[in-house]
């Protein structure tokens, strides 16, 4: 017999969350699906990955109230990466935005990441709808309108961007989909030495009786720089890492204030529970194989953003100051 006291009709709270959960599930699922069906992804997987580096990515270059309006368009997932973005000084052109997507999807080139920015930004562009686009384009360098599948001016069909312009791009696309697959499969990410070399050579470089012992100090001194290196220098240095360095970087968020080069192997050392002999050895050892990827120019100028006393830990000269 049923109580009088609780309608059959009445829902529970449990019964209410299980079908919230329910519709957040099906919003996902229904924005991955647009993202899919633009990219021609092949898996959920690949499609999920490429829309959180996109949404990362645009994150950083939107502010205030725009930022979070489109926040509130977005599935709660998506809402939250683009609430808490990568860090970056300034917004990148669209060239350079497109170049920071390659580097951070592993065997994806200029061509491949521009269909997936196009994939990820035109589904965004349908949930944020003109109104709000518009406020979003005001903030972001020239050209990204044509990320978003949105050109401008509207009578310039030619101009319209790859996933819009119709059938015919279509089939040019599709009849390359197979050799972009290999691409993707074969091309080596950006840097010209893998994971395992970096490993090996701060392995043999630090002296380290173990491979293990290696990459424990490349993952704590990593992680350490990855909060102090900012804006363009941290995308360029980004796209030099191998993949598995380059998330063990760009996973940390930036310190509002940096430190000076003392001061971040104490913070690694405390980090650590070791010694200040044993952690400046850990710094030298990996940062020395940093500036080998890097390269002069790039090395010089995240020198220059960062406070004094890094340059002999990267095993620079420190730059003499100019009276």
């Amino acid at each position: 017999m049923i109580s009088p006291l609780t309608p059959p009709s009445a829902p529970t709270e449990h019964s209410s969350r299980r079908r919230a959960a329910a519709e957040v599930t099906l919003r996902i699922e229904a924005f991955l699906d647009q993202v899919k069906e633009r990219g021609e992804y092949q898996s959920e997987q690949e499609t999920e990955r490429a829309t959180r580096v996109v949404l990362a990515l645009l994150g950083a270059h939107l502010a205030g109230e725009v930022r979070a309006q489109l926040a509130a368009r977005l599935p709660e997932a998506f809402a939250l990466i683009l609430l808490n973005p990568l860090q970056s000084a300034e917004p990148l052109p669209r060239e350079r935005f497109i170049r920071a997507t390659a580097a951070w999807l592993e065997g994806a080139t200029e061509q491949t990441a521009t269909w997936d920015v196009s994939a990820g930004l035109s589904t965004v562009a349908d949930a944020a709808a003109d109104d709000l686009l518009g406020h979003i384009l005001l903030q972001l360098p020239a050209g990204y309108d044509l990320l978003f599948g949105r050109p401008s001016p509207p009578d310039h069909p030619h101009t319209r961007y790859p996933h819009t312009c119709g059938h015919r791009h279509h089939r040019e696309k599709r009849a390359t989909t197979a050799v972009m697959a290999d691409r993707r499969a074969s091309i080596q990410h950006l840097p010209v030495m893998t994971f395992e070399q970096m490993l090996g050579k701060v392995h043999y470089d630090g002296a380290y009786p173990t491979r293990e012992r290696a990459e424990q100090a490349i993952r704590l001194v990593l992680s350490g720089l990855g909060r102090q290196v900012t804006g363009e220098e941290r995308v360029e240095l980004a796209a030099r890492l191998p993949l598995q360095a380059a998330r063990l970087f760009t996973e940390q968020i930036p310190d509002s204030q940096p430190l000076t080069g003392w001061a971040f192997v104490k913070d690694l050392a405390t980090r650590s529970d070791a010694t200040l002999a044993t952690t400046r050895w850990d710094t030298g050892s990996v940062l020395a194989a940093v500036a080998a990827l890097a390269g002069p120019d790039l090395l010089t100028r995240i020198l220059r953003q960062l406070p004094g006393g890094y340059a002999l830990l990267f095993g620079r000269a420190e730059p003499t100051q100019v009276a």
